[in-house]
């Protein structure tokens, strides 16, 4: 190496890390037209959110009416406190009862307000592979 420094030759290398790589994609992605890849990829996460904040919601609310129908029935069977046991029983099969419509709305509100950017990716999606 040194009779290369002599004549006047140096070379070095540094590859970037997979990390770098990574990060350099990522940035590289945010600047790149739309094309295809990222079609698939925005109709697929439009089509996640229309479906899954209804259904998180909808179990949400599902899940709490349980608990206050769990404490009803503590208040009746252990405390012995009938009145307001029934009637947080009932309160938590009201909330119960209202997870399923108000999911069945959220979705039917989700799927009107994406319908239209769903539909144009998805034919521009299908027109490009006739192509």
């Amino acid at each position: 190496m040194n009779e290369d420094r002599e004549k006047g030759f140096s070379f070095s290398y540094s590859a970037p890390t997979e990390e770098e790589r990574k990060e350099v994609a990522s940035i590289q992605r945010e600047y790149l037209p739309i094309d295809k890849q990222d079609k698939i990829e925005r109709i697929k996460s439009l089509d996640k959110k229309v479906k899954s904040t209804p259904m998180a919601v909808g179990i949400s609310i599902g899940v709490i009416g349980t608990l206050i129908l769990g404490l009803g029935m503590t208040m009746v069977l252990e405390w012995n406190m009938i009145f307001w046991g029934v009637i947080s029983g009932f309160l938590g099969a009201v909330v119960i009862t209202l997870a399923y419509p108000i999911r069945t709305l959220l979705y039917k509100r989700n799927k009107e307000k994406y319908s239209k950017e769903i539909l144009k990716l998805a034919d521009e999606i299908l027109e490009e592979r006739k192509n």
